[in-house]
């Protein structure tokens, strides 16, 4: 009974580099669950898991992907880069929450119970 042999993540990479369809097709079914919930498990959204998995693999598509083999694994390599879009992504939002969360009991919105930003009467 003989199996084929099964390519690394590099190997697929390297082809994927050559323009090798399939290459691609074989690495994002052996690495995007994984990826998926990693990036679910970090943000609790799964439309923001969906959109870094897709993130992810479309670095890996980019002329120059900057993974370097002498620094770790392919595997260990996306998950960085899933790990900085999950955490960018969170770092707007909070900034994004703490304006609108901010009172300090001033009305700066003109218009609003006939107030202005001035703070003139009505």
């Amino acid at each position: 009974m003989t199996s084929d042999p099964v390519e690394t993540d590099d190997e697929l990479l390297l082809r994927l580099q050559s323009g090798d369809e399939e290459a691609f097709l074989v690495l994002y079914r052996r690495r995007q669950a994984s990826l998926f919930r990693f990036a679910l498990h970090m943000s609790g959204s799964l439309s923001l898991a969906e959109d870094v998995t897709q993130e992810v693999f479309m670095a890996l598509l980019r002329e120059n992907c900057g993974y370097d083999p002498d620094r770790g694994t392919l595997s260990g390599y996306l998950f960085g880069i899933a790990r900085k879009l999950v955490l960018r992504h969170l770092e707007r939002g909070r900034a994004d929450v703490a304006l609108e969360t901010c009172d300090s009991g001033v009305d700066v919105r003109p218009g609003e119970n006939g107030s202005s930003a001035t703070g003139g009467a009505p």
